[in-house]
This record gives structure tokens, C-alpha cells and sequence, in this order.
């Protein structure tokens, strides 16, 4: 390349043609663009790699690209501080300077060592910058050049970065001691003077400085900020902010951001009764301006701290009108409304943590003027009625849960909202806000759980406020979506109160979904003891009340509770004058009475008894009343014992013991006895001696006392005396006995359940059975010589025939049997049926044949030639008994032998077993009874006609 060429290209690089130029300072600004710059460095770099080291152009080109490289890495810099480009061409710089280094004149050298120890400041390498610079002073020390001053400049700012206060002082102190003196230096001699404790003499230098007319403009404000910086160190000194407003005076704005930066470094130092003194003063000049509300935020923190909660407030409400809210611009241009909010929050939480025990009117006053904001902060508001609500502050939290409750967005706040609503309602017990903060909670609330609580709030307030129909409606629309414990319980509630019996009985029961045992089945049986007794004493119970009673005592589980509900059960009976419901009544409370206490127990078998009473069912009568414990009721002892007379025992005693009187006159005593007296088998026991010569009348007057006696108790007295053996009585008892007993195979026969799901199990049922029916036959049937007995016996074998029957065909759908086998058991099946059909049929016969064979009907009427009432009776209800235990065909006759016993009108008296019939029929008529009781007057029966006497007077004696 020619030298013209060379040279034109370094005149387009350099403002020097064909010289070596020292480059213009690396921190300067240029003009050029990043391209011209890579262009630039392409073109240079071009022209250098075809100098020769030696080329007298060679040191400029290299000092020229080292500057271009710097200034390019700058211009990265200011787009891209993390452009790794940055590093690389400072580095070259450095190096392309140091190639030359050594080559460069000396008049030229300080000045290419002050550019490289700036370059090595950029990378990070002040040791070597530090070096070159220090290197630069002593060098020029005697001179004092440009570059010396540079470099000590340079190694002030360096020092004074790194906190070496002393050493920068001292270059800064150097530098103003020359010609040199500048006010930066003495800017920066200030703060080395506070930084080492010399805030008084800081402040000074930086007024000083201030004073000046032509400070420049730049460091004016630098200065002005940082005075204010200074003031914060010292005490405070109302003066201070006169001081700031003068050094400010040149602009407004920057008066009232020094003045904001004054009271936050109050602030900041924890002096905040000063810094709420500048903040007043900075919003007194700013007239609260709206675009400046991060600081009256800030203030209104710095009052609070003060405790001037006063000013607080109304500056809280100054803020609130500001209205900052991001859509309509304000704070929000700047992004500071979350700022704010954060500021009055964080203030407001350390105000209700200085008030834990007592918040004053003030803070609540606060929060009711802060939820005025729009946007509301939720969480604020939020924790300001737990402030309220913590200190039972409840109208002060309704106030802040109104606006919060209206505004929210967040879900979870208006959750908690809205719950804490319905706390302060209930707290400051106003049902004007109770009702609404309900419905505003099972509007809006999403708690399954809670909302059923409220629902139950709701309306017990409706109930206290008598609105019972739209409590209902709302409790049963709740109910049908979801049945429940919860609401069931409300509904009765309601139920109750607006006194819907029918409706609260009805809903109890459904709830109590069957278990006896419940709470709501109590409740049910105990409302609908109420409602009958409530219709008894209106004489309008019906027969539904009796069943639904008599259902409730079956189902109750404690014997008291059950005992009450039978006895108004019984009463009901009573009202409707229902002779089946009182005796099925009767036997219940019978069956209970050894659960009960002994007053009950007595009331349970007198009402029995009383039913026995009505039904002239005189056995029974005597039972119930042997099981009263403690009965001392001489007058039903005297009724039963001798109704007719009142005979001297001691007399009677007399004449049975002395031999003076004849046999027939102690069979005539003792005749009485057995009829009149209340315990005819005692008079025959103690008689025993006499009796034993004279068994066909023993036999006749024990036949006597059956009929007046329990059968038992004559079972018993026939089978212990041996005098009695083979006589007609003794007959009739052992079969009594037989008859127990076969009735209590006969039931285990019907129990017995022929059946299964398989063959084998069905087998094995159906053997059992039979064998069953084999050991029947065998001690009933063939087993013994009673006639009677084989009869009853063998109608009873045809009931279990036809139960047995019934199960082998009940057995045919439920059996699972192979197809390979199902037709032969049919047919097996059908055989067997068919089988026991017949046998049916021939027991059938054999009871007919047998019956006309023995002549039955003819022997009674010879064995008995009787006209006592009393043996009739015995006789008749003998054979009642043999036919409870006989079946049909035998039942209907032994109903022709009974008609047949039945006494016949005697002396005009009307028929006695019709009216005995009519009274069973008809046990409240009283007609019936007084026809009967002249009827067995006319037959001397005086102890008949006493009985029923007393019966028709005080219906069974029952007060």
C-alpha cells in the first residue's frame, strides 16, 4: 500500500494527518452510532495488520483503534450492560495500549497511562489502575501537569468508593489547595467529613457550598439532597426546613421532594415525631396533592407513630378521596397504589397492635373511613373487624363488614366476610341485622356446613320474630334438597313453636328412620301419647289411637315408659268400650308386669283382671288377683271366699272334728264350704280323713270345687291324694296334664320348618319331621287308653299333616335341584303329598268312627246326674279345655257335648248360658248382668249372683 493511501485512510481516522495524537478522553460522549464504529474498526483494523511495527503510523492507528474499541464498548454499555462484546473491546484496548506502550514519546505517556488506568477501573482491576495512577503523580510530582491533577482526582473518587474517607480527604484537600480548586472537591471533602463523624462541620462545608451564586446547577441539587441527608444526623432544628426550602427556592418541586426525603429519613432513623413534622410541612406546600399519595401514605403512618390519631383520620380521609384507583390513573400512572395500600395497612395493624387491650373510637373511626376506598383493600378491612370483632367492638365491625362484604373480589376474604358479618350481628344481638346477614351468607357463602348453621340461625330468628310460614317453607325447601339431621331438627323446632303437633309427630318419626332407639322415635311416641290424651279428655279418641298406642308400647324399651303408654291405651279401650282391644291391652301389661315397679305391677294385673271381670272369665279373675303381691282387698276376698254367707268357722271346725255329729251332716258342712268358700280345696284338705271313706262324694264335691276353682290348683290336689285314684276327677286331671304336654310337642311340630335351599338339607328337615310325627303317634296315639286324649291327638296330627303338606309345596319353587333330576323329585314330591293327603283323610275318619264308637255324647249324660250349676260348669269347662287343644272335626264336637251341659231354665229364670253369652258379647250392658244375677238367684247360686253383682257396681273393683 503506498504511503498516500495510508495516509488518506488515517485522515478519516484521526483529527491529526500523519501524527501521533493522544485520543480524546474514553469517558467522553461521541457522535457516532454503533455501525459507523464497527465499520470504523473493520477499516482501521485493515489498514494496521499492513503496517509494519516500525511504520511511524503504527503507534497512532494502534492508539486510534484502542479509543474507538472504548468508546464502542461504551455505546454497548448504555443498551446492554451484560453484552459480554463489553469486557472483550475494553480488554483490547488495553492490550493494543500496552503493545505501544514502550514506543510512546514522554511527553505523550501520562497522558495514554491516564486512559489505561481508566480502562482498567471499567474492568475491574483498580489494583492496576490504582498502580498506573500513583505511578502518573510521582512521575509528574515536580511539574504538577494536567494529568497529575487528573489522576489525583481520580484516585480521591477511587478511595472514596472504597470507604478510605482519610486518604480521599487528602487528595480532595490537595486538589483545592491548587489552582486546581473545584466544588466537587469540596462536595465531596463534606460528606469524608460526616463520614468521619464531623456532621456539624459537614453540614457547614455543604451550606457553604450552597451559598455560592455560581454553584453549578447539577451539583446544586446533588448538594441540596444531600444536605438534607446531612440535617437527618443531627438534632432537629425547626429552622432546618426553612434552610431546605431556601436552597430549594430555585424549583418548586424540588423544595417539596427534598422536604419528602427529609421527614422518610426521619422515618427511616426512628425519629418520627420529626419526621412527621417535615411530612405536615411537605403537605402543606403540596396541598395534599393527588399524584403525591405514597406520601401522605407515609405521613399518615408517621401520625399514628406520634399518636395523632386526629390528624390521622382526617388525612386518612383526604387519601381516600384521592381516590386511587388504577383505572382512572392518579397514583396508579406511577404504579403506586398497591404502595399505598401497603403503607395504610402496615399503619394500620401497628395502631390496633399499640391498642391490644383498649382500641380507641379513632381506629375504628379509621377503618370505617378506609373502607371508603375504591378499590377497597380487603385485607386491611379484614383484619380491622377482627381488631372490632377481638374486642367486642361488634356495630364498629358491622360498619367496615358492610362496605367489605359489598366489594369484595377475593373469595376466601368474602367467605370470612361474610361469616364475621353474621358474628357481629349476633354478638351485638340485633335481629335487624341478623336476618340479612343470613340471607346474605346462604346467597353467597359456599360452606355446606356453615350454611346449615346459618340456615338454623335464620329461622330461630323467623320463630322469635312469629313468622312460622316462612320459616316452614324454608326449612322444608332445605329439607327436600337434602335430608338431614340438622334441618329435620330445625323443622320440628318450627313445628313445635307455631304448635303443628300433627306435622313435628309425623316429621319425628320420619327421622327416626325405624330405630327405636333414637332420640326422634322418643319424640314421636311422646307427641302422639299427647295428641290421644288430649282426645280422651275431648271423649274423640278413635280405634286408629288405641292401634297407634298399642304400637308404640310394642316398639318402647324402657317398662315404665311402656306401662304409661298401655295404660292410656287402656283408657282409650275403655272410651270406645272395646272388650278385644282391653284384653289384648291386658295381656301386655300382664307380660310386662315383673319388669315394673310394685305400684305398677299391681295397677298391670288389676286391669287385667278387670277385663277377666268384664268377660266373667272367673278363673282368670282368681289368677290376676293371686298375682297382686300384698293384696289386702277383704272385700274381693270376701266375694270369692263366700258371697252368700258369712259362716262361723270356728263352728264349722267344731263339727268336722267331733265325732257327735253324723256323716251326713259333716258332708253337708263341708258341701257349703266348698261352694261358698274362697278356698273350697283347703276345706277338702283339711277334711282329708273324712273324705278318705267316702270317695264317690270325695270325687263329686272335688268336681264342685273345680268349678268355682282354678284347674290348676284342682290338678294338683287330685294328684297328691291317692284316695282320688282312678275316680272320674282324677281322669280329667291327668288328661289336663297330657293335654299340656301334647300341646307342647304339637307346637314344637309346627315350629318345625320343613324346607332348604338343597336336597340334602331339605332331606334332613323333612326325616326330622317325620320323626317328629312317629314320637307323637307313639306316646298320644298308641301310647295310651284315654279315648279323649287319642281324638284331641290325632286332630292335632292332622293340623301338623297339613302344615307339613304346605311346606313340601312351598319347598318346590325354592329348592335348587339339576334339570337331570328335577322331574323325578316332583315327582317324588307330588307321591309324598298325596301320601299324607290320605293320611289326612283316614285320621279324619278314624276321629269319627271312634267318636260314635265310645257313644261320647250318652257316657257324659250317665256319668253325671248332676243339678249342681257348679259340676256343670266344672264338666263344660273341662271339655272347653279339651277343645282349645282339639282341632277341627273334634272342636265341633265337643261344642254338641257343651250344649247339651248347659243348665235349662229352672222356676221361670231366663237361660243362663245365653246370658252368659251375651255378657262376653256385651260386657259394658248392664242389662245382661242384672237378668243374670236374678236368674242365678232363682237357682240359689247366691255366690254367682253375688259376683256379678259386684261387678256390675264397680266394674271389677278397679278405682
Amino acid at each position: 500500500m503506498s504511503r498516500l493511501v495510508l495516509a488518506l485512510s488515517l485522515a478519516l481516522l484521526s483529527p491529526v494527518l500523519l501524527a501521533p495524537v493522544l485520543p480524546a478522553p474514553i469517558c467522553l460522549a461521541v457522535t457516532m452510532d454503533r455501525e459507523t464504529h464497527d465499520a470504523l474498526i473493520r477499516e482501521l483494523e485493515s489498514v494496521r495488520e499492513n503496517l509494519k511495527k516500525d511504520d511511524v503510523s503504527f503507534v497512532p492507528s494502534t492508539l486510534r483503534l484502542a479509543d474507538l474499541l472504548a468508546d464502542r464498548s461504551r455505546l454497548i454499555y448504555l443498551t446492554n450492560t451484560s453484552d459480554p462484546q463489553i469486557l472483550g473491546d475494553r480488554m483490547r484496548a488495553i492490550d493494543l495500549i500496552s503493545s505501544v506502550e514502550g514506543r510512546l514519546p514522554a511527553d505523550q505517556k501520562a497522558k495514554v497511562d491516564l486512559q489505561k488506568a481508566q480502562l482498567y477501573q471499567l474492568v475491574g482491576s483498580e489494583d492496576k489502575s490504582m498502580e498506573i495512577l500513583l505511578s502518573i503523580r510521582r512521575e509528574a510530582k515536580g511539574s504538577k501537569t494536567d494529568e497529575y491533577w487528573a489522576a489525583t482526582d481520580l484516585l480521591a473518587d477511587v478511595e472514596f468508593s472504597h470507604g478510605q474517607f482519610a486518604k480521599a480527604r487528602s487528595y480532595y484537600e490537595e486538589i483545592n489547595a491548587s489552582e486546581k480548586k473545584n466544588d466537587f472537591a469540596n462536595y465531596r471533602i463534606a460528606w469524608c467529613d460526616l463520614n468521619q463523624g464531623h456532621e456539624e462541620r459537614a453540614v457547614s462545608r455543604m451550606e457553604t457550598l450552597l451559598e455560592k451564586q455560581k454553584l453549578e446547577e447539577g451539583l446544586r441539587k446533588e448538594a441540596t439532597r444531600d444536605l438534607v441527608l446531612f440535617y437527618a444526623r443531627l438534632p432537629f432544628k425547626p429552622r432546618n426546613i426553612d434552610k431546605i426550602k431556601k436552597y430549594s427556592s430555585r424549583s418548586q418541586s424540588d423544595a417539596q421532594e427534598n422536604l419528602r426525603v427529609y421527614g422518610e429519613e426521619l422515618k427511616r432513623l426512628g425519629r418520627k415525631k420529626e419526621s412527621a413534622t417535615v411530612l405536615l410541612q411537605y403537605m402543606n406546600i403540596t396541598h395534599g396533592a393527588k399524584g403525591d399519595l405514597v406520601a401522605q401514605a407515609n405521613l399518615f403512618e408517621n401520625l399514628i407513630d406520634i399518636n395523632r390519631y386526629q390528624d390521622a383520620v382526617s388525612l386518612l380521609g383526604k387519601i381516600v378521596a384521592a381516590s386511587c384507583n388504577e383505572s382512572v390513573g392518579g397514583d396508579a400512572a406511577t404504579g403506586n397504589c398497591a404502595d399505598v395500600q401497603n403503607t395504610i395497612h402496615r399503619s394500620l395493624r401497628g395502631w390496633a397492635a399499640a391498642e391490644t387491650n383498649h382500641p380507641s373510637h379513632q381506629l375504628f373511626k379509621a377503618f370505617e373511613v378506609y373502607s371508603r376506598q375504591r378499590p377497597v383493600d380487603e385485607a386491611a378491612l379484614l383484619f380491622g373487624v377482627k381488631v372490632a370483632q377481638d374486642n367486642e367492638n361488634h356495630r364498629e365491625a358491622l360498619v367496615i363488614l358492610a362496605a367489605l362484604t359489598a366489594e369484595a373480589k377475593d373469595p376466601k376474604i368474602l367467605e370470612t366476610a361474610l361469616g364475621a358479618q353474621i358474628l357481629s350481628a349476633e354478638k351485638a344481638k340485633d335481629l335487624a341485622r341478623q336476618e340479612p346477614a343470613y340471607r346474605d351468607y346462604l346467597r353467597r357463602g359456599t360452606d355446606e356446613k356453615i350454611k346449615t348453621q346459618v340456615l338454623t340461625a335464620l329461622v330461630r330468628v323467623l320463630i322469635e320474630r312469629k313468622n312460622f310460614v316462612e320459616a316452614e317453607n324454608l326449612t322444608v325447601s332445605c329439607l327436600q334438597k337434602k335430608f338431614d339431621r340438622e334441618t329435620g331438627d330445625l323443622l320440628l323446632e318450627v313445628y313445635k313453636r307455631s304448635h303443628q303437633v300433627e306435622k313435628e309427630r309425623e316429621l319425628a318419626l320420619r327421622l327416626s328412620q325405624g330405630r327405636l332407639d333414637s332420640d326422634y322415635f322418643q319424640q314421636y311416641k311422646r307427641l302422639s301419647a299427647d295428641v290421644v290424651k288430649t282426645r280422651i279428655e275431648q271423649n274423640k279418641a278413635s280405634h286408629e289411637d288405641l292401634a297407634l298406642l298399642i304400637e308404640l308400647a310394642q316398639k318402647s324399651q324402657n317398662p315404665s315408659e311402656k306401662f304409661h303408654t298401655l295404660n292410656d291405651a287402656y283408657l282409650v279401650a275403655l272410651q270406645l268400650r272395646d272388650i278385644a282391644g282391653l284384653k289384648r291391652v291386658g295381656d301386655q301389661l300382664v307380660e310386662l308386669a315383673p319388669r315394673l315397679a310394685s305400684a305398677e305391677r299391681r295397677l298391670a294385673y288389676e286391669k287385667r283382671m278387670f277385663v277377666a271381670d268384664l268377660e266373667l272369665d272367673f278363673a282368670g279373675s282368681l289368677k290376676f288377683e293371686k298375682m297382686i303381691d300384698g293384696n289386702e282387698n277383704v272385700f274381693r276376698k270376701v266375694l270369692k271366699a263366700r258371697l252368700a254367707h258369712r259362716p262361723d268357722r270356728p263352728a264349722e271346725r267344731e263339727i268336722m272334728r267331733e265325732s257327735r255329729f253324723s256323716d251326713e251332716q259333716k258332708m253337708w258342712v263341708l258341701e257349703q264350704q266348698v261352694v261358698e268358700d274362697a278356698n273350697p280345696l283347703l276345706a277338702l284338705s283339711q277334711a282329708e280323713s273324712f273324705l278318705s271313706r267316702h270317695k264317690e262324694q270325695h270325687s263329686r264335691l272335688v268336681l264342685t270345687a273345680l268349678g268355682r276353682t282354678a284347674p290348676w290348683r284342682v290338678e294338683d290336689y287330685v294328684l297328691h291324694h291317692q284316695g282320688l285314684r282312678g275316680s272320674f276327677v282324677d281322669v280329667m286331671m291327668r288328661r289336663r296334664v297330657a293335654l299340656r304336654e301334647m300341646n307342647k310337642d304339637i307346637h314344637h311340630l309346627l315350629r318345625s320348618h320343613v324346607g332348604g335351599t338343597t336336597v340334602a338339607s331339605f332331606g334332613r328337615s323333612l326325616e326330622q319331621s317325620g320323626q317328629g310325627l312317629l314320637n307323637f303317634s307313639n306316646r298320644f296315639i298308641s301310647g295310651t287308653n284315654d279315648v279323649v286324649i287319642v281324638m284331641i291327638a290325632k286332630s292335632n296330627l292332622i293340623k301338623v299333616q297339613k302344615k307339613l303338606m304346605q311346606d313340601l309345596l312351598a319347598a318346590r319353587g325354592r329348592l335348587r335341584v339339576s334339570r337331570q333330576h328335577r322331574i323325578a323329585f316332583e315327582q317324588t314330591l307330588r307321591k309324598e303329598i298325596l301320601t299324607m293327603n290320605q293320611q289326612v283323610t283316614q285320621l279324619n275318619s278314624d276321629i269319627q268312627i271312634q267318636w260314635e264308637k265310645e257313644n261320647i255324647e250318652t257316657s257324659f249324660d250317665q256319668v253325671l246326674q248332676i243339678s249342681h250349676p257348679l259340676q256343670k260348669r266344672a264338666l263344660a269347662e273341662e271339655i272347653s279345655f279339651w277343645r282349645s287343644f282339639s282341632q277341627d272335626p273334634l272342636q265341633g264336637r265337643w261344642a254338641q257335648v257343651l250344649r247339651h251341659l248347659r243348665p235349662s231354665d229352672e222356676g221361670g229364670a231366663e237361660n243362663i248360658s245365653s246370658l252368659f253369652n251375651s255378657i262376653r258379647h256385651h260386657p259394658f250392658e248392664k242389662e245382661y248382668a242384672q237378668r243374670l244375677i236374678r236368674a242365678e238367684e232363682s237357682r240359689g247360686n247366691h255366690l254367682m249372683a253375688a259376683f256379678i253383682s259386684d261387678r256390675s257396681r264397680s266394674m271389677g273393683g278397679v278405682e
